[in-house]
């Protein structure tokens, strides 16, 4: 999937661009989170990743790679 076809990504970068570490989080579909599990107020808002307050990056490459994995 080209950069240009997903905003979420998009956004991503500009923020690395700009210094700040991202890090990917769950997503929401049908009111209920991607880790499967009952997140309730949650869903959707927290990391997919583990140590992300070190592993949340400024790097394009790992970046645009997370986001191959899961685009939303």
């Amino acid at each position: 999937m080209p950069d240009g076809s997903n905003p979420l990504l998009e956004a991503a970068l500009q923020y690395a661009g700009r210094g700040w570490r991202v890090f990917p989080v769950h997503s929401t579909a049908g009111g209920r989170c991607s880790c499967g599990r009952d997140c309730g107020k949650d869903a959707g808002k927290h990391p997919r990743i583990t140590a992300w307050q070190v592993n949340a990056t400024t790097d394009p490459a790992q970046i645009r790679h997370w986001w191959r994995q899961r685009p939303h």
